[in-house]
């Protein structure tokens, strides 16, 4: 492998273990936006259930996208390490 394929598989490892600390903040997220979603229903306030809800699948979405994210990283690093 030379530096310049050196230099990339660093950089995209360090940015999966970044996008992977991100991933398990998101998914704590979704979790505390499930138990508000929860209480909030119990309010009866069904707007505020409606936008919790909103909030909830945004954040879900944006889980998914991290993970295709990984995905991807995962894939050039193996293509990587495999062409070294």
């Amino acid at each position: 492998m030379d530096e310049k394929q050196q230099k990339r598989l660093k950089l995209l490892n360090h940015l999966s273990e970044e996008l992977k600390k991100v991933e398990k903040e998101q998914q704590v997220t979704i979790e505390h936006l499930a138990k508000v979603q929860i209480e909030v229903q119990e309010t009866g306030k069904e707007v505020l259930s409606q936008k919790i809800g909103e909030i909830f699948s945004n954040a879900t979405r944006n889980t998914e996208l991290l993970h295709e994210m990984l995905h991807e990283f995962t894939i050039e690093i193996n293509q990587l390490k495999q062409g070294a």
